[in-house]
């Protein structure tokens, strides 16, 4: 079965839902569109648009790491024949957009087995800040993001199947193209490993070591065909102009905002990458003692392996953002659709409402306040404090 036709297969049983998440993916993105007057632009965002320059005109990058990790420069080309460059690449996010909230639930129903969870899980995803601000954006987070899940998601059910080689192969093709397209894809690679491992130790069956051997080549020739290609054309080579820079950083050009050093160093800015990330955590801690009962043994051990892999790359960026830190989003949104049913819950005993009421009335709100923090961006940074310019 292709992956299309396997996708459609997985989407047909939940059409009310997905429905239901595709007009809230409308809505969002209009009113968005329409308060923020256009697309949102951050100070790394020339570094794409210039992209699709310099592969049209074959110039130099502007920034070239984003040469080794160009996906979503590629993604946005076809748009660019038609459209300007900074509209090409908000149209591939645009797309990635519609196309995220099916994807978190159709992985969601996979874990929980319920689908008033994975629906509510998913309206709050797509209506959360990180998503709107950094996802429907003149970036490449939302991409990283889809990569990271899709590939976690087609883990998932390759060891539902068995391992089927077509899907195998298809999955570590997918898994490929999303880490040059955002290196905080590889908690994927990490997850896949973890997979494997706990599969051969259950018999020590030689063929999972196989297995990993295959998907690992094949992930690995999309890399590093694309860095031989980079590397031919321009001149970047893959350790001084990406791996030295994302992990050392890099220096900001002048004039732009830019977090005090010191300050990106303490525990008070780290605590505020988890609040960014996720103001609705105390939900997800809520959500948390009932959802597991819910969960089989096996997937458990799933989360947690999803848990490890994603915190791994966290911990390694040391909290250097929140559209780092929000790379567990897998993990903690399940739990946050369950704590947000249970207020639900309590809600409806107090006032006597329908439930279904409250909850998109719940979802409206959070909304609502998503798009006045996103359109009011400036005034809020310098409530917290958090930016200066240098």
């Amino acid at each position: 079965m292709s992956l299309i036709k396997s996708m459609r297969y997985l989407l047909k049983p939940h059409l009310q839902e997905i429905k239901c998440i595709w007009m809230f993916s409308a809505l969002t993105f209009s009113m968005y569109i329409f308060m923020n007057g256009g697309w949102q632009k951050h100070p790394d965002s020339y570094d794409y648009v210039q992209g699709i320059d310099a592969i049209f005109n074959n110039q130099p990058w502007y920034d070239p790491d984003v040469a080794l990790r160009p996906g979503a420069v590629y993604l946005s080309l076809p748009f660019a024949l038609i459209f300007d460059n900074t509209t090409s690449i908000g149209l591939h996010n645009l797309v990635f957009y519609f196309i995220f909230g099916p994807l978190f639930f159709l992985y969601s129903y996979r874990i929980v087995q319920d689908r008033e969870i994975a629906l509510y899980s998913t309206l709050l995803l797509i209506t959360s800040f990180p998503i709107l601000y950094w996802g429907v954006a003149i970036l490449n987070d939302l991409g990283g993001w889809f990569f990271l899940l899709f590939s976690i998601y087609l883990t998932i059910k390759l060891k539902d199947n068995n391992f089927p080689t077509k899907g195998l192969i298809i999955s570590a093709l997918i898994l490929g193209f999303g880490v040059i397209y955002k290196p905080t894809v590889l908690p994927a690679a990490i997850f896949f490993t973890f997979v494997v491992s706990w599969q051969f130790f259950k018999n020590y069956d030689f063929l999972f070591l196989k297995i990993w051997s295959i998907f690992a080549l094949i992930s690995l020739s999309i890399l590093i065909i694309n860095s031989f290609v980079i590397y031919e054309i321009w001149g970047y080579d893959f350790y001084n102009d990406l791996f030295v820079k994302e992990v050392f950083g890099k220096e900001e050009a002048p004039g732009t905002p830019s977090l005090s050093p010191v300050f990106k160093d303490t525990y008070l800015y780290k605590f505020y990458t988890i609040i960014i990330a996720f103001p609705l955590m105390p939900l997800s801690i809520l959500g948390f003692y009932n959802l597991r009962s819910k969960i089989s043994n096996d997937d458990l051990i799933l989360l947690s392996f999803v848990f490890v892999s994603c915190f791994s790359m966290v911990l390694f960026l040391i909290f250097h953002s929140p559209r780092y830190t929000f790379l567990i989003f897998p993990i903690v949104y399940l739990f946050i659709g369950q704590g947000f049913l249970n207020i639900g819950t309590i809600v409806q005993s107090l006032v006597g409402f329908e439930k279904r009421y409250i909850l998109f009335s719940g979802v409206f709100l959070h909304l609502f306040l998503t798009l006045i923090i996103c359109t009011n961006d400036n005034f809020f940074r310098e409530i917290a404090g958090i930016w200066q310019n240098e």
